[in-house]
């Protein structure tokens, strides 16, 4: 359940709010006589997936073993990455 804070509080008291969401994680609702209008709430980071494809490439990448002085031999432009 989201907390619910005044207009008028949550000005005064904002940095403390902030730091309530930041550590907590809670909601806080901010209302403007009983009535909300906005909603402070923590951001949490997208996870991000790979695509089947991505992880394919990746392992191919990973999996190359090039002498490192043959290193410069190993140029790819974007279209042959992708028929990879």
């Amino acid at each position: 359940m989201a907390r619910t804070v005044s207009l008028r509080d949550a000005n005064q008291h904002f940095a403390r709010l902030m730091r309530e969401v930041t550590d907590t994680g809670e909601e806080v609702v901010i209302t403007r006589r009983g009535t909300p209008v906005a909603k402070l709430v923590p951001v949490r980071p997208a996870k991000r997936e790979l695509t089947s494809e991505q992880k394919a490439a990746l392992d191919f990448l990973f999996s190359i073993n090039v002498d490192p002085e043959k290193a410069e031999d190993w140029k790819f432009n974007r279209d042959e990455l992708y028929d990879l």
